[in-house]
């Protein structure tokens, strides 16, 4: 009995390898370009939680912060991201690129959890764990001997997301999935966004024109949508989990265009498997000398940011939601077109010297 089920975990970790795995030179490039993008559009500022009354501190009861009695005080959150930040800049740097990557991911989950310290959990716990899965695993770069993980690190953080839509499929099945023309799932999301948060840019007024058949189909294939990934890991088949990335790419650009929900946090997930060896060749030709350069004048400024204006880069950037709503409807629409040309390229590795970092 044992050895059987030792055998269906084998097959089990062997599908879920074979359809997510990306290769070593794919990995190291990403890891220069997650830590550019987090550096510049994703870096956490909370330091404006100091300021608020601790009556207001309402963790969900699993987080860590339930141990907590308040929010810390502004020294405490500013080690916090100092020392989110040097870690970042290490991990660009490929110095102890395991250490660095853990400590920031660490770093992340404690910033992102005093931050939904309101009774509200976010989406956002998937950019902690892609540093976490990829820097246990050391970016692909580990022997077999000294490996962690029984999967590669992609492959884990290929089941978190399954395993993070599949969460939020299987409510909506039980919710959603009614043969009512009279119910939408849908509109539910739709409306209080719409009257109550002011998400009306873009396409948001075309849903007052959309028929109810099809809101009716638009809440069934979210839910089929949801609920598949697992099954296109099991399948063992690169080109099926790669397409459905590609849906996915697809479904958050129309949640940006519709809902102004953009999940923009995600696409820089995705590219980790759409990336394609044509866009990975023109990466692997920048020297690291200037990559290390930029990483740290991109660190100093955000520092200074913070220090001095109590902001982001990020936040400097975007002034206003419709502006960074234009630029996720644009990053959307990117990662569709390159996951299409990811899927119907033929497999070729770039030339990176493993030696360089």
């Amino acid at each position: 009995m044992i050895q059987l089920l030792l055998n269906i975990n084998n097959l089990l970790l062997h599908q879920f390898s074979s359809a997510a795995k990306v290769d070593t030179k794919s990995l190291r490039t990403y890891r220069k370009l997650v830590v550019i993008i987090s550096l510049i559009l994703f870096f956490p500022n909370v330091l404006w939680l100091a300021d608020l009354p601790d009556k207001l501190f309402s963790p969900p009861e699993l987080s860590f912060t339930s141990i907590l009695k308040g929010f810390p005080n502004y020294s405490v959150l500013f080690i916090l991201h100092l020392i989110t930040l040097i870690s970042l800049v290490l991990l660009g740097l490929n110095i102890h690129s395991r250490i660095s990557g853990i400590t920031h991911a660490l770093s992340l989950i404690l910033l992102y959890g005093l931050q939904f310290s309101f009774g509200k959990i976010d989406h956002i716990i998937i950019l902690p764990l892609t540093f976490l899965c990829l820097s246990i695993d050391k970016w692909g770069i580990e022997t077999s001997k000294n490996t962690v993980l029984p999967i590669s690190g992609e492959t884990l953080l290929a089941i978190f997301i399954s395993f993070g839509m599949f969460t939020a499929g299987f409510p909506k099945l039980l919710n959603w999935f009614d043969l009512d023309l009279n119910t939408s799932g849908f509109l539910h999301w739709f409306y209080p966004g719409y009257f109550n948060s002011n998400r009306t840019h873009l396409l948001a007024n075309s849903v007052f024109m959309f028929p109810t058949f099809l809101l009716e189909i638009i809440d069934y294939t979210a839910i089929l949508f949801e609920l598949i990934p697992f099954l296109l890991l099991l399948s063992g088949k690169k080109k099926l989990w790669q397409l459905w990335l590609i849906i996915a790419s697809i479904f958050h650009l129309l949640n940006t265009l519709l809902l102004n929900i953009s999940f923009s946090i995600h696409s820089f997930i995705f590219i980790l498997y759409l990336l394609p060896q044509q866009v990975n060749n023109t990466l692997c030709m920048v020297k690291n000398r200037n990559l290390s350069l930029f990483i740290l004048f991109a660190a100093c400024i955000q520092l200074f940011s913070i220090i001095q204006f109590n902001k982001t880069l990020v936040q400097w950037l975007f002034t206003s939601s419709k502006y960074r709503l234009v630029f996720d409807m644009i990053l959307w629409s990117s990662i569709t077109i390159l996951g299409f040309f990811k899927i119907f390229e033929k497999d070729h590795n770039c030339s990176l010297d493993l030696n360089e970092g």
